[in-house]
């Protein structure tokens, strides 16, 4: 028979899965994003999907996180055996290698996207007046 606590480990274990894959399929996306920003010519609107592709997710995940909140605190209050404790702790290890991941990779194409963009485009000299007068006249 399958007790209480079981059915929150098990709850908690399911959650924390499908929040694992949701992570694994934006390190996808932003496996694509990486391969579009090095493509040429560059395809924007297609990079601008993947981004809203990738928001959808984080999306998901955050409603995902506040189911997880009152589920995590239900375990944590429960005695769990040696094996629960080290699936969860597994599964938790994952999502925050994931998240190491997904933090590099993003910081490589934001760089990626910046040194794509400044090709081939010299800075435009300012007017200075036209700047200084401009920004008078939105001070006022």
């Amino acid at each position: 028979m399958i007790g209480v606590s079981d059915k929150y480990v098990a709850c908690y274990k399911e959650k924390l899965i499908a929040q694992k894959n949701i992570y694994e399929q934006i390190l996808a996306l932003s496996n694509d994003e990486r391969q579009q920003l090095n493509t040429k010519p560059l395809r924007l609107n297609k990079v601008i999907e993947l981004l809203h592709q990738k928001n959808e997710l984080l999306n998901i995940v955050h409603r995902l996180e506040a189911e997880i909140v009152p589920v995590r605190s239900k375990v944590l209050e429960l005695s769990l055996s040696d094996s629960d404790r080290d699936s969860i702790s597994a599964i938790v290890q994952q999502i925050s290698h994931l998240l190491e991941q997904l933090i590099s990779s993003d910081a490589d194409n934001e760089q990626l996207l910046q040194d794509t963009m400044g090709q081939g485009m010299s800075p435009k000299p300012v007017n200075k007046t036209y700047a200084m007068n401009a920004y008078k006249t939105c001070a006022r």
